[in-house]
């Protein structure tokens, strides 16, 4: 079971990471969604105009120096390989329709672009109106294609006007006119590309573009005053709290219309169910370049019809980082291990897309340890706990890499020494493992030793109610009693630990340079441009609080390498 958490995590890492190089990698050319009216001043103005039922939203600075700076990270290979991808996107979205970003569109632009993806319309009618999609059907019939809205701010309306009328005339290129409700619509179908754009102005300050007429009439919808992201239950709310006028791009996410999406692209997936089993409302997330890394300042919140059971208490997480030691390649920690089981076990009930479904957790430790999980064991785990994957000793022999060590602040300790002690019969009387009494430096422990010699777990009681077992590689001596140098005070973890949430209820910590760069978890292989990406980054550490009764913060920070100054990108068309 373990391994198995273990190994979602390492793929959720590189997921991570391959979508924060993707975000990065769009910015250049997206365009800023604004509309000629009363705007929220408390929200990205992104928020103002785009549809209530938007699936996400990436917003981008168009600061030179900001650009420079991003591109200043990395090594000199993925340095080149991200301006290589940054220079083909830029080709594809406009030098190949006739425009050249620094001389048609960066003299009026404003100073923030956003992109927007718009659902399917059959999809918003079963957010609208749950019983259109039958619970007990699979994904939506014929879901429709996504539309995306790229529009963009003008600062000045003359320079605007000229780029707007430039390929007007060009023979490759064929526009048709529209009007609607009283605004105009120019619709260009590329002759090359068979690619067709909707561009309109709004209030001659804003020029929306998209991908189909449809996406462009239900932008306009909004300008006119159909209900936006800002009348989203928590949307203002966030920004308030995320936005502090240094972001270099805006990342929101609409969390019941992505499960939508999800559910009518996977077969026997209820659109329904799946709608109705998402807690969270959405997910905003503000992203800050600063002389190290990139930050993330992330914020959850729950449904308006959620009931919700944490609470600004849970935020007591300190002391896992300093128990494990500098060298742990992978970690996890939180609050509390009994109600974290839980809250996902009550998620995952409802959710038809649950990778680990509980029931079937249950019956595999039942059947193999004959121990209840909940009574026997998670019962007297509600402290604070840790899962980590530490790099065997060299010293040592071992035919494991690492050793996988789980350590928790037992809520009742009696009763977790009752348990270990009847789980220990049974790996003795049923699995036929040498059960022995052993000794870290002077901490007594347990070890289970196989038919062949090898030592396969050892588990003890660190000081107070402090509980550990170590499986794999024997590294319990990096633990017990406790580390020499520990992971609270290494460069990886303080580097990239929170700077503003100091009261935290998780945290996760993965050392990126040594466990994949240096092949120290030698079972990951990555893609070569994945790869050349990845060897960019030193380390990435996340850290989660609850901020009230309904949201929770997140902190991520990616520690990044110095490529130094970047070389010019090449010309349009040279990519």
């Amino acid at each position: 079971m373990s391994e198995a958490i273990i190994e979602n995590k390492k793929r959720s890492v590189i997921l991570a990471v391959g979508a924060a190089v993707l975000l990065i990698g769009a910015g250049v050319a997206a365009y800023w969604a604004i509309a000629n009216r009363r705007f929220a001043p408390e929200v990205p103005l992104a928020g103002n105009l785009l549809p209530k039922n938007a699936l996400m939203a990436i917003s981008f600075s168009t600061d030179i120096e900001e650009w420079e700076k991003l591109r200043s990270f990395g090594t000199k290979e993925s340095q080149a390989l991200f301006d290589k991808n940054l220079a083909g996107l830029r080709d594809r979205l406009l030098a190949a329709n006739g425009y050249d970003y620094e001389k048609d569109i960066e003299p009026w632009v404003g100073s923030e672009v956003t992109m927007a993806f718009l659902p399917p319309g059959n999809i918003e009618q079963a957010l609208d109106g749950i019983d259109s999609a039958d619970p007990g059907a699979g994904g939506l019939q014929n879901p429709g294609k996504s539309s995306v809205v790229m529009v963009l701010p003008i600062d000045k309306p003359p320079l605007a006007q000229e780029a707007w009328a430039k390929n007007q005339g060009a023979d490759r290129a064929k526009w048709v006119d529209s009007t609607y409700k009283g605004i105009d619509i120019k619709q260009m179908q590329n002759a090359d590309s068979q690619a067709n754009y909707a561009f309109s102005l709004l209030g001659k300050r804003f020029l929306a573009i998209a991908n189909s007429t449809e996406a462009i009439e239900r932008t306009i919808d909004t300008y006119l005053g159909e209900p936006s992201l800002v009348a989203v239950k928590g949307y203002e709310e966030a920004w308030q709290q995320l936005d502090s006028g240094r972001s270099f791009a805006r990342l929101y996410i609409n969390i019941p219309v992505a499960a939508a999406v999800v559910a009518s692209n996977r077969e026997g997936v209820s659109t329904a169910a799946l709608i109705e089993s998402q807690q969270h409302q959405g997910f905003a997330t503000a992203i800050a370049l600063e002389p190290e890394g990139i930050r993330f300042r992330s914020r959850a919140w729950l449904r308006a019809d959620r009931q919700s059971s944490q609470s600004p208490e849970e935020n007591k997480v300190a002391t896992m980082p300093k128990r494990l030691p500098a060298e742990t390649l992978i970690m996890m920690s939180g609050a509390n291990l009994q109600k974290l089981w839980e809250d996902y076990a009550e998620v995952a009930l409802s959710s038809p897309i649950a990778p680990l479904k509980p029931q079937w957790l249950r019956t595999a430790i039942q059947t193999t340890t004959k121990l209840d999980l909940e009574k026997d064991l998670l019962s007297w785990m509600a402290g604070e706990f840790s899962l980590a994957l530490i790099p065997a000793s060299s010293e040592g022999e071992s035919k494991y890499g690492f050793g996988l060590t789980a350590i928790v602040e037992a809520s009742d300790r009696r009763a977790g020494e009752a348990t270990l002690e009847k789980l220990d019969g049974i790996m003795k009387s049923q699995y036929k493992y040498e059960v022995e009494e052993g000794q870290v430096g002077d901490l007594p422990v347990t070890n289970w030793i196989a038919d062949n010699g090898v030592l396969i777990l050892t588990h003890g009681w660190l000081e107070g109610n402090i509980f550990f077992f170590t499986l794999g590689a024997p590294v319990a001596s990096s633990i017990a009693p406790s580390p020499k140098a520990p992971l609270a005070k290494s460069q990886g973890f303080a580097t990239t630990a929170s700077k503003e949430l100091d009261s935290q209820n998780g945290s996760f910590f993965l050392d990126v340079e040594r466990a994949i760069n240096q092949n120290l978890l030698p079972g990951l292989r990555l893609p070569p441009e994945q790869k050349t990406m990845v060897n960019g980054i030193n380390a990435i550490g996340v850290t989660a609080a609850t901020s009230d009764e309904r949201s929770t913060s997140y902190e991520t920070f990616v520690w990044l390498k110095k490529a130094g100054q970047p070389q010019e990108l090449p010309p349009p068309g040279g990519s």
